[in-house]
């Protein structure tokens, strides 16, 4: 794809309103592609006939010996079961095959419906607006659908339309990811079966789902791209942007003629043609005689193909091929041959008829592809065999990354960019990949050749020194040591609700810290006698693991910490290997992408923490291309090891010793619990899984930090954290920090509105959901999440709106701190049991009711046990403002002055 001409938007030469420049537009349309072998001087015309006569005698002598060999009698060279009764018994179990044979039985239908569209079109064209007519033609073709599949496949389509056509809003990438994603799913046999089986398509429908659902994605695809790339250029609101291209939209997604079989079409060329069209389709002699001739041909045609199915069986002879079982060349290369032209005249079929349809409703298709006989260089073949796709892959792929005008290193990129959405759109598998992959191959090496030839052998070839014109030629600070200011700088904003200025005694805080502590060494005392001192009595021996982290079975962030222990010395070596190039004497190569860089940054590729692409550019700025790491850094570096080694060993501590995981793994809701166990349970496992993530995210902090980049090093403690608002800003910063640039902020955030930031916090926690795993445990975590995070908003304004100017007449403001302290506690009693549907699994359908309301059955489970454990949480709600307050007092003055704002 070097020439510049190979840009042309192939669908010029197919708009004009008149139909029958058919042969002039597909000649105009070849000579860019082939200009490159199209040389003025031509072969005598008497040799040329000798080459016509040569390769036909060729193909009836090797037709006429596999004719005698297989067609005669198929069934005594070929297996039954590789036939099929009829006249269409070669291809076997091969997509477009039995979507053919579907066609050709339910042919009476198909022309009902499509005399029912061109009726539908033409009455709502003449007599109604033309939103109306787009929104008539777009029903019909759904009603066809609800039909012929089922009414669940048809909802499904016209869903998937709308988050598309939402999405194309919004975001560039996302037009491309949804429709690509489902493309590859739908590949995929189990996807499949599901598929069918929730939509009630029934199994002999399967071909024909699938050929339309991968059509579909085309279209969807260059309808997001299109109207992406407008919305960028004119802005406007999310409701006049659907007023203005809901009903176009819709006619071209479920446009009648080429819903089923293809081909394709890209928006703009759609929305050209019918602004061209206008109100009137006239139905001239000249339409008439285009129509009647292409309908005689591919009737024409469809008769050979089914001559060529009934006694050449080709397809069948290629699957019958083995490995170590001899092969006549000759009865192979002929099936080779005959096998491709079938292929072609079943594409006739498939998009002739839509594209006959279509022009009697005054839009022209790309109908047919060109014979393959003639068509002698691949790159020609893609261009025109299907159009269509190549025109989508051209238009929204090819060109957007470059194409022939931005360098062969760029063009090659784009080429494998097309080529591996042509992999995902035939279906990912294996023989698709290796056809693909030869693909790219073969272009890249037609054009390698091509050059080579025009630059340097042609002139030695011709002996002349006039050579003809290539046509290739179109072919954060630097200081790591402000780490806890902007921690508190972060955090100001989220807590100006709960911070308030005057402070309880300090003798109460002292003694909610002992009340906390005692509270904790009294359930952690029960349980070590109960379950620590021998774990194989009371717990199942296959929860536990052999070594000292025997708590979490199969589970994934604690087999990874496991591994990561047991391997500290490679990741050592590694790391040391990571700084000698990059830190010490140049970080990266000149020729070496940031963008690259980025993504596989060492520190952070194994177990993060994650970093906005910005942010790190930035960083990579303000530090330069010289990493000093003077004694302030070094500094830091020591207290962080230190801290990490210590909590490393307390967090080996409390599996060795407290199995507090084993224990919830094996709660079952119809054996009474023992609350005071279950509760510090709740409360150490969420610690442990605290101080692992201090391991996670620390150690690869310190190797960036001794390269000069700074990152989300570890959580806070969870133990102040008292919202859950709170905690998704302070526990993983790095998911955060993306949720919040690319997703919240892009959505509207805050600053549009309660119900724009609602929409946004649920697509936010949609990903999040997606980014653990989707799975119904995860499901039931997110979905309380978004339910605690709204009513923790509403109550705050509620209180502060409404609440407080009436609780201050009548308490103290140290008072009104203990009031709103037991509020937020039970609110943090409910965060406690939230989490348990994520790091539990199933277990949190147990934790979370049983936290709450006490439903143990247990007599040993006296009330008391809940009040103390609400007793400890408000403790440490009480515990958290006040460090919140006096030992970050960056967050006191912007609360004060959030506060006031409010006010």
């Amino acid at each position: 794809m070097h020439s510049d001409s190979v840009e042309d938007d192939p669908i010029k030469t197919m708009a004009s309103k008149c139909p029958m420049k058919d042969s002039l537009n597909k000649v105009e349309s070849r000579s860019a592609v082939r200009g490159y072998v199209s040389d003025d001087p031509q072969l005598p015309e008497r040799e040329l006939a000798f080459y016509l006569v040569a390769m036909l005698s060729i193909v009836i002598y090797a037709g006429y010996g596999f004719y005698v060999t297989y067609g005669h009698d198929m069934t005594q060279n070929l297996p039954v079961q590789a036939l099929k009764r009829g006249w269409m018994r070669d291809y076997k179990d091969i997509v477009v095959h039995p979507m053919f044979e579907q066609a050709t039985n339910n042919w009476p239908q198909l022309t009902l419906a499509s005399a029912g569209f061109l009726i539908v079109s033409k009455a709502s064209l003449a007599f109604a607006p033309m939103n109306v007519h787009h929104l008539a033609c777009s029903i019909y073709t759904l009603l066809m659908i609800s039909i012929a599949l089922s009414s669940k496949a048809a909802f499904a389509l016209v869903f998937l339309y709308t988050v598309c056509l939402s999405l194309a809003y919004f975001s560039n990438p996302a037009v491309w990811i949804l429709p690509s994603a489902l493309l590859y799913s739908f590949s995929r046999v189990e996807v499949s079966a599901v598929l069918l089986s929730a939509l009630e398509i029934q199994d002999d429908k399967l071909n024909t789902f699938s050929a339309m659902s991968s059509y579909l994605m085309c279209r969807l695809i260059s309808l997001g791209h299109t109207l992406r790339t407008e919305v960028s250029e004119q802005p406007c609101g999310f409701r006049q942007y659907l007023l203005n291209n809901v009903p176009l939209s819709l006619a071209y997604t479920f446009y009648m003629p080429y819903t089923w079989s293809g081909p394709i079409l890209t928006f703009d060329a759609f929305r050209k043609q019918l602004q061209s069209r206008g109100r009137r389709v006239e139905i001239d002699s000249n339409t008439i005689s285009v129509v009647a001739w292409r309908v005689c041909r591919m009737v024409l045609w469809y008769y050979v193909l089914e001559m060529i199915y009934h006694y050449l069986p080709t397809g069948s002879y290629l699957l019958t091929l083995q490995p170590d079982v001899p092969i006549v060349y000759k009865h192979m290369s002929f099936s080779i041959y005959i096998h491709g032209q079938s292929f072609m005249l079943l594409c006739i079929q498939y998009f002739g008829w839509p594209a006959v349809l279509a022009l009697l409703d005054g839009v022209e298709l790309f109908h047919w592809p060109d014979c393959i006989s003639w068509v002698y260089s691949y790159s020609i073949m893609w261009r025109v065999f299907d159009r269509g796709l190549f025109s989508v892959i051209q238009e929204h792929i090819y060109r957007p990354l470059g194409g022939s005008r931005r360098g062969p290193l760029r063009q090659f990129l784009a080429l494998v960019a097309s080529f591996l959405f042509v992999c995902i759109f035939h279906g990912d598998s294996a023989s698709s990949r290796a056809w693909v992959t030869l693909n790219v191959v073969q272009l890249v090496m037609e054009r390698l050749m091509i050059f080579v030839y025009y630059k340097y052998l042609r002139c030695a070839v011709m002996q002349s020194g006039e050579v003809e014109d290539d046509p290739i030629k179109s072919s954060a600070s630097k200081c790591p040591m402000k780490d806890s200011l902007n921690k508190f700088e972060s955090r100001s904003a989220v807590r100006s609700y709960v911070s308030d200025d005057p402070q309880l005694p300090k003798r109460e805080l002292a003694f909610y810290l002992v009340a906390m502590l005692s509270i904790v060494i009294y359930a952690g005392y029960g349980f070590y006698v109960t379950y620590g001192l021998d774990m194989t009595r009371n717990l199942p021996a296959e929860a536990l693991k052999p070594g000292w982290i025997r708590k979490y079975k199969d589970i994934g962030v604690q087999d990874l910490f496991e591994r990561a222990s047991n391997n500290w010395p490679r990741l050592v070596l590694a790391s040391i290997g990571f700084l000698l190039p990059c830190g010490f004497r140049q970080y990266l190569l000149n020729n070496v992408p940031l963008s690259l860089a980025y993504t596989f940054y060492m520190p952070y590729t194994w177990s993060g923490p994650i970093l906005t692409f910005d942010a790190f550019r930035k960083q990579l700025q303000s530090r330069g291309r010289r990493v000093e790491i003077d004694s302030n850094t070094i500094s830091v570096v020591a207290w962080r090891v230190c801290r990490m080694v210590l909590w490393y060993y307390v967090l080996e501590m409390i599996y060795h010793y407290l199995p507090t995981g084993s224990y919830l793994l094996t709660l079952q809701p119809d054996v009474p619990i023992v609350y005071k166990h279950m509760s510090f349970c709740v409360y150490l496992n969420g610690q442990s899984f605290m101080l692992l993530y201090i391991q996670y995210y620390g150690w690869p902090a310190v190797l960036a930090l001794l390269d000069g980049v700074e990152l989300f090093h570890w959580p806070d403690c969870i133990s102040w954290v008292y919202s859950y608002s709170i905690m998704w800003r302070v526990f993983d910063r790095g998911l955060f920090s993306v949720i919040q640039e690319h997703i919240y902020r892009p959505l509207g955030g805050s600053r549009r509105g309660p119900l724009r930031q609602i929409f946004a916090l649920v697509v936010c926690f949609g990903f999040i959901c997606a980014f653990h795993g989707d799975t119904a445990n995860s499901r039931a975590w997110v979905t309380l999440n978004v339910v605690q995070l709204v009513m923790e908003r509403l109550i705050t304004f509620v209180y502060y709106k409404h609440m407080r100017c009436f609780i201050t007449k009548y308490l103290s403001p140290q008072n009104e701190k203990r009031l709103t302290g037991y509020v937020i506690a039970w609110n943090m009693t409910a965060s406690c049991g939230i989490i348990y549907f994520f790091l539990g699994g199933t277990k949190g359908f147990i934790i979370f009711p049983e936290l709450l309301l006490l439903r143990s059955m247990s007599s040993h489970t006296p009330l008391w046990h809940l009040l103390t454990f609400q007793f400890g949480t408000y403790c440490a709600v009480q515990m958290g403002r006040y460090f919140e307050v006096k030992l970050k007092p960056a967050l006191c003055n912007k609360a004060k002055k959030a506060k006031v704002t409010a006010e």
